[in-house]
């Protein structure tokens, strides 16, 4: 995560949730983080049904839990998104 923060390839996100399952919610949150080409790698505090159904039909798109991060993926995407919660829960495990 040092190497993806140190190129500006990590982005913190306020905690958030979708109401509906819908994919257009994720292509509207990625839009407005202008990552439209970008492969992303969404990292939730938790499972977040909605998100991960919203997201799963979009390619170049990975949702994951803090709990099941794994180098591969941080290294494979080209964006690291975190939630503000999502921070918290890594900050722990690290601290250990």
């Amino acid at each position: 995560m040092s190497y993806k923060a140190q190129d500006n390839n990590v982005v913190v996100l306020e905690d958030f949730t979708f109401d509906t399952i819908k994919t257009k919610n994720y292509i509207n949150l990625v839009n407005a983080l202008s990552l439209t080409n970008e492969k992303t790698l969404l990292v939730l505090p938790s499972q977040n049904t909605n998100i991960y159904l919203s997201s799963r039909n979009i390619q170049k798109v990975k949702v994951t839990t803090a709990d099941q991060l794994n180098t591969y993926d941080v290294l494979n995407c080209g964006k690291l998104l975190l939630t503000a919660d999502s921070v918290k829960t890594l900050e722990e495990a690290f601290a250990k």
